[in-house]
């Protein structure tokens, strides 16, 4: 029996494609969010931003009085991808 092939999860986001790195950061846990956040804007992945857009939906509302710390990766990261004008345009979408 062939061993199980790792989970994007279990590889670092670095190693991964963009296309399988996407996929992992809209169910990000709170350990995986700031690095997943920090590498697609180290890649200025734009096709990322969507993801990103949903990691904080994931969190809409719990965060009112406080930043939470998924929230402030992705707000990170679409900042890092764009710059000031596509981090106001997706929190404009938020």
């Amino acid at each position: 029996m062939a061993p199980a092939a790792p989970r994007p999860s279990d590889v670092p986001a670095r190693d991964l494609d963009d296309t399988t790195f996407i996929t992992t950061i809209p169910d990000a846990d709170l350990a995986a969010c700031h690095a997943l956040a920090d590498e697609a804007g180290r890649r200025r992945l734009v096709a990322a931003v969507p993801a990103l857009e949903v990691l904080c939906w994931r969190f809409k509302g719990l965060g009112l009085h406080y930043a939470l710390p998924e929230q402030t990766a992705a707000i990170r990261g679409l900042g890092a991808i764009g710059g000031p004008m596509e981090l106001f345009s997706a929190m404009g979408r938020l």
